[in-house]
């Protein structure tokens, strides 16, 4: 709660009792102790305290490669975290490698299309970016706006109106991301554009759908009867 608050020094005491009960009740090489550890990375992140920060991820990681093996999706979190410290340290060759790392384990464990998946093709694309490995951070950008069309089509029917606009908000971000990076070449920007127009075209039909069913006698039934049955379960 301090964490989502910002109110870091009060978290930062919290996790460190936290910590202290879970080493004598679970050990050191115990995931959930390791969980905590990581929380506590996140605060010393936040403030900007990156040695503190840097200690306790890399003590994340080698638990949960003693733990979970280097091809483990946890392990590849722990990557992922080491990787934002060492961008925000502006290490971005580091961090490249681990995000790089962390994304094909998620490639081969979830598979291309998994959110988590495109989330660290993602993080690679725009640190590649910043490095100026300009086509290669095209390419990834191409391919994760690609694969959030393909959930997007797959995921929307079941998915609320606020996940939705996080679908548009991730397409308008790597469609702006991909077209600034094509210095003027009309050809390679089309083709995003149009998913990403094609994105908003869908979010906007589904909204205005579920609006003019709301106020539906039958549609309201049937939702009520879906509560009542997923209560049940």
């Amino acid at each position: 709660l301090y964490h989502a608050l910002d109110a870091f020094d009060k978290a930062e005491l919290l996790f460190l009792e936290v910590k202290q009960i879970r080493e004598k009740t679970l050990g050191k090489r115990h995931p959930v102790y390791a969980l905590t550890l990581n929380n506590l990375a996140m605060v010393h992140l936040m403030t900007a305290s990156n040695e503190k920060a840097k200690q306790l991820f890399v003590e994340v990681k080698e638990t949960c490669e003693k733990t979970f093996g280097k091809k483990h999706i946890d392990y590849a979190l722990c990557l992922n975290n080491l990787a934002l410290l060492h961008r925000s340290a502006g290490e971005l060759e580091e961090a490249r490698s681990l995000f790089k790392e962390a994304y094909e384990i998620f490639h081969n464990v979830l598979g291309q299309q998994h959110p988590d998946c495109v989330l660290a093709l993602r993080n690679v694309a725009f640190v590649s970016a910043l490095l100026d490995a300009k086509e290669t951070a095209k390419s990834h950008y191409l391919s994760c706006i690609q694969a959030d069309q393909s959930n997007f089509q797959r995921y929307s029917a079941v998915h609320s109106e606020s996940q939705q606009l996080e679908y548009q908000r991730r397409f308008s971000e790597g469609m702006n991301m991909y077209l600034s990076l094509s210095e003027g070449d009309t050809g390679e920007k089309t083709k995003p554009f149009e998913l990403s127009m094609n994105c908003k075209g869908q979010i906007q039909l589904r909204q205005s759908t579920y609006r003019s069913l709301a106020n539906d006698e039958n549609v309201s039934r049937l939702f009520s009867k879906y509560r009542s049955l997923s209560q049940q379960l």
